[in-house]
């Protein structure tokens, strides 16, 4: 359970019976997401390849859903796929050395990461509700 006390389950799925595609679906008590290949016909890689994102409200189907601009911070030239990911991973160490700050998650981060983890491997366990 998250914060806000909403439940949420996240599944990462490669395995799935009808083909190989990555798959990452996250369900909560008011909705769903699911974020899949955009070409399921090309090879996939989580850190390069592109993804569509697919949202629905409870009891409704998903929809597609496009991703803010606040998220791109390369120009509209870049083109799509390893380009794109390179050319942001730049623009933010050039932020980050601009502004002299750490743009990459540190040592905080990942302890948060573990406590979740931790969280769900005892929620899993247990079948206790747990609080972040």
């Amino acid at each position: 359970m998250v914060a806000s006390q909403r439940r949420c389950s996240f599944t990462f799925d490669f395995l799935r019976p009808s083909d190989l595609t990555p798959l990452f679906e996250i369900h909560g008590t008011e909705g769903a997401l699911a974020i899949v290949p955009a070409d399921p016909r090309q090879a996939t890689y989580i850190q390069v390849s592109e993804f569509t994102v697919h949202g629905a409200q409870a009891g409704k189907p998903l929809a597609d859903l496009s991703i803010p601009e606040g998220y791109r911070w390369v120009p509209p030239a870049v083109p799509t796929g390893l380009p794109f990911n390179v050319a942001q991973l730049y623009m933010r160490m050039a932020e980050g050395i601009r502004e002299g700050k750490s743009v990459s998650p540190d040592f905080g981060v990942a302890v948060k990461r573990h406590q979740l983890l931790d969280a769900i491997q005892k929620a899993s366990d247990t079948g206790i509700r747990q609080i972040l």
